[in-house]
């Protein structure tokens, strides 16, 4: 689909161009025509003669020539016949401002679904409805209803809500931070994330791309597409709708981890996105992606003349792809030339309290142009000797010469206020303290390299299992899970306690016995679970208190005490895949056990996966802390691998089944053994 006349265009037409000023139609007109756009801008008003001083066309099959861009601003009711309208005027896309659609209800919905049949069959790319419109600084346009026009730049902005599009005109301002383009997605009802992606990733004036979103239509294909596009470009993401609350009703350990925010945030991530939490975050981040300079790698060093902030940015790095840059022997030469004998080398080198602008320069420069950074911050803390202007001059100077991005930190009030602003004017990253400079570090990093975990494409799906229940378990979950190449360690149902006593003798104790039921999720919680069962009395007195215990449960088909080898030395660890409405299968790991949901310590990653893409998960998941080896320990991490590559090539190709559990996975020296499994299904 061909959006450059959506986003270039020559000439526009205002349907619904009012004569009243307080009406948006007007609002939207006098805003095309009064900030120095070049192209056309007809009035389009079967009801005026005149708009503004300019003269009004009837329709838009009346105008004296084709226009490249149509903007709507009637009431809902008159909307589709605007769009046969400028089908017939051969109109070469279309911006529908207007709201009363998909947003309101029943009756909304099938007006909008009216408008983009009319829309494909005419082969018109259509943005909205409901929306504020679109911003193109480096164009002179502000073809929406916010106000005034800001600075050009490299940023894009693509928001699902048009008061945070008013907002940002109005932050940039302040902020000395210039946009590409501002784009209102309102209802993307035709035209979504995933196709304006496409285009401002391919729009050589973009240089990063931000986007404000509460939905996402198709949350698979835009993370194949970002996952694309984060490579070359920082896309920056805040998100609506990120409260942490879960089902409560969820059937699986897996779906109760999936109920959050969390995982579409991880997904996210995995895509190459930055993922923020706040606006000012937002912000901040783009006026660095847009102004520093791309770092080469991921080596940061830190300049300060105060210990306590030096150490503070120096923690920031826990969590992020950062790591403290070792200094060459030289760069640590010519440091002790220029600083003080009490001045601290080493990085983070500190240039001490009384530090003048010239020796903050010196020791700038130094590190500058060690081989071994790749990115500086520097952080300034206010004091008597300080002059914080000087020293920000003196930045901004080594900073135009230097292909190295150096963020600052300038910490204070009314102090450093003005040196701020020289740096803000300058284009030069500054926070207000040290932790935010390290996190845009971080940002500026992720946001030009590939993620390393590919979002691989669907394979064909597999006919389907034949099921009459919703939820599998013990057995028959083993049985679903073998056609998957996946294999769980063996629990015999029995009938008596004599039987259980004969089946745990055969099985070698020490046993278990535990209750499978599909209603019986968290085993503990409800004493269904009984361990360390190392004799036949032991055996015997275990079956007989749940026979009394679970009578009610044991008189439906499908619940059966069973009895288990017990396995006991490793690490329990929690392997989930869940088939997820908006993003599709996905792996979860975490720790396993009884805390699995207390501690949600866990990860998530696109399903399907090969043994690389496994070994790369398993190493970013909270649980190689111990897997990887400690204190002479190790594990059969390689089994695990397999065994993630196997669940997730099993969710892929079964899109009947809605959730797997495996918990716990007990991975031992020389195993990784499935000890309970229970599967889900989709209703159908």
């Amino acid at each position: 689909m061909n959006l450059r006349p959506l986003f270039n265009p020559r000439t526009i037409a205002v349907v619904g161009a009012s004569r009243d000023r307080s009406k948006l139609g007007n609002v939207i007109f006098r805003n095309c025509t009064r900030f120095g756009f070049r192209g056309k801008v007809f009035a389009v008003n079967p009801k005026a003669q005149r708009v503004e001083g300019q003269r009004a066309y009837s329709s838009l099959t009346a105008l004296p020539r084709k226009v490249d861009l149509v903007i709507v601003v009637t009431p809902a009711a008159v909307v589709p016949a605007v769009i046969v309208d400028a089908v017939r005027a051969k109109a070469r896309s279309a911006v529908v401002i207007s709201a009363g659609f998909g947003e309101t209800g029943e009756q909304g919905k099938k007006l909008q679904q009216q408008v983009i049949a009319i829309a494909k069959r005419g082969r018109l790319p259509l943005l909205g409805p409901n929306c504020l419109g679109i911003v193109l600084p480096h164009l002179k346009l502000n073809a929406s209803f916010g106000a005034g026009l800001p600075t050009t730049g490299g940023v894009t902005i693509l928001s699902q809500s048009g008061a945070i599009a008013v907002a940002e005109m109005d932050w940039a301002a302040s902020k000395h931070l210039g946009f590409r383009a501002i784009v209102s997605l309102g209802n993307k009802a035709m035209l979504g994330e995933v196709d304006l992606l496409e285009y401002f990733a391919a729009d050589p004036g973009t240089k990063v791309i931000l986007f404000y979103l509460e939905d996402i239509r198709d949350g698979r294909l835009f993370m194949q597409v970002a996952q694309r596009v984060a490579a070359k470009k920082p896309i920056i993401v805040l998100r609506a709708g990120r409260s942490v609350a879960a089902a409560k009703a969820a059937q699986s350990h897996t779906g109760a981890l999936a109920g959050s925010s969390v995982v579409t945030d991880a997904l996210l991530r995995q895509a190459g996105c930055i993922v923020v939490d706040t606006m000012e975050e937002w912000f901040n981040l783009a006026a660095v992606c847009s102004n520093a300079p791309r770092p080469k790698g991921n080596r940061l060093a830190i300049l300060t003349n105060a210990g306590g902030p030096g150490i503070l940015a120096t923690d920031a790095l826990a969590g992020t792809v950062l790591q403290l840059a070792q200094l060459s022997k030289n760069t640590l030469q010519k440091l002790q030339r220029v600083l003080p004998a009490a001045a601290a080398i080493h990085n983070p080198v500190d240039v001490i309290g009384d530090a003048p602008p010239e020796r903050y320069a010196a020791a700038l420069k130094i590190l500058a142009i060690d081989p071994h950074v790749d990115i500086l911050v520097l952080v300034l803390t206010e004091q008597l000797t300080t002059r914080s202007t000087a020293v920000a001059k003196a930045v901004i100077a080594i900073a135009r010469k230097s292909k190295k991005p150096i963020l600052t930190s300038f910490i204070g009030g009314a102090g450093v206020s003005a040196a701020v602003r020289q740096l803000q004017k300058a284009n030069i990253p500054t926070f207000p303290f040290p932790e935010a400079a390290v996190k845009a570090a971080h940002a500026l990093v992720v946001g030009t390299r590939p993620s390393g975990l590919p979002i691989r494409i669907l394979p064909a799906s597999l006919a389907p299992f034949r099921t009459h229940e919703n939820t599998a378990v013990g057995e028959q979950a083993r049985k679903f899970l073998s056609a998957g190449g996946i294999t769980v360690l063996p629990s015999f149902s029995v009938k008596s306690a004599d039987h259980a006593v004969r089946v745990a003798t055969r099985l070698r104790f020490p046993a278990v016995i535990k209750l499978d039921a599909a209603k019986v999720l968290h085993k503990t919680d409800r004493g269904a679970v009984a361990v360390d069962l190392y004799t036949p009395a032991m055996v015997r007195t275990a079956y007989l208190r749940f026979a009394k215990k679970f009578k009610v449960e044991l008189k439906k088909p499908e619940s059966h005490i069973v009895i288990q080898d017990q396995r006991s030395h490793g690490v329990e660890v929690f392997l989930g895949a869940i088939r997820d409405p908006q993003f599709g299968p996905i792996i979860v790991l975490g720790f396993g056990g009884i805390y699995v949901e207390a501690l949600r310590s866990v990860t998530y990653a696109c399903a399907p996966m090969t043994l690389a893409d496994a070994k790369v998960f398993l190493e970013r998941s909270k649980v190689w802390a111990i897997l990887r080896g400690v204190r002479g320990q190790t594990f059969a991490n390689d089994s695990l691998q397999k065994l993630i590559v196997n669940l997730s090539n099993f969710i892929a190709v079964r899109p009947e089944v809605q959730s797997v559990d495996c918990n716990p996975v007990l991975v031992s020296h020389s195993s990784a053994t499935i000890i309970d499994a229970r599967l889900t299904f989709i209703k159908i």
